[in-house]
Formats: structure tokens, C-alpha cells, sequence
């Protein structure tokens, strides 16, 4: 495979698993009531809205802790199967004019 098809299939997986992270962590923030005044609490929080791919009020449940870890631990997932989708097109897609 060439470097750069590798180096853009690592970037992709890179990007993707970096985006699930956040949206895990915000879930896991809720999950325990971290405090929002927390400047990392902040910073995961302003990044898992613009992540979460309109899903983090798919599902409304009576409590706020379940219903952010549904909705944003399905966004972690859909991130995690758009990574691998994309890195393996990618792969075989420019993995295979060389």
C-alpha cells in the first residue's frame, strides 16, 4: 500500500476514534454529574454538540444521565462504524491503482 494511502486511512481512523472519545467522555461527564463550571467539562461539552451527528436527542428519557449516555454513546458508535467504513474504502479504492 502506498504511504499516503496509508497515512489518510490512519488519519480517518485518527479522526473518527478522537470523536467518539469526546462523545463518550460528555456521556461519562453526565452519567456522574461532573461540575459544569470545569473548564474541561466546557471544552468536551461545546465539542460533543458539534459531534454528535443530530443524535443526542434522538431518544428522550425521563432521567438527563441515561438519556445522554443512549444518545451519545450512539453517536460514539455511528463515528466508530463511519471510521472503519471510510478507512477500508479508502484502502481499497487507492490501495488498488498502485
Amino acid at each position: 500500500m502506498h504511504r499516503a494511502t496509508t497515512v489518510l486511512v490512519w488519519a480517518v481512523r485518527v479522526a473518527t476514534r478522537l470523536a467518539a472519545l469526546v462523545l463518550v467522555l460528555y456521556a461519562v461527564f453526565t452519567v456522574f454529574r461532573a461540575n459544569p463550571a470545569n473548564i474541561w467539562y466546557q471544552f468536551v461539552e461545546s465539542l460533543a454538540g458539534s459531534l454528535s451527528l443530530g443524535l443526542s436527542t434522538l431518544f428522550q428519557l425521563a432521567d438527563d444521565r441515561w438519556e445522554a449516555l443512549v444518545n451519545y454513546g450512539l453517536a460514539a458508535v455511528v463515528w466508530l462504524i463511519v471510521g472503519s467504513v471510510l478507512a477500508n474504502l479508502i484502502r481499497r479504492i487507492l490501495g488498488s491503482h498502485e
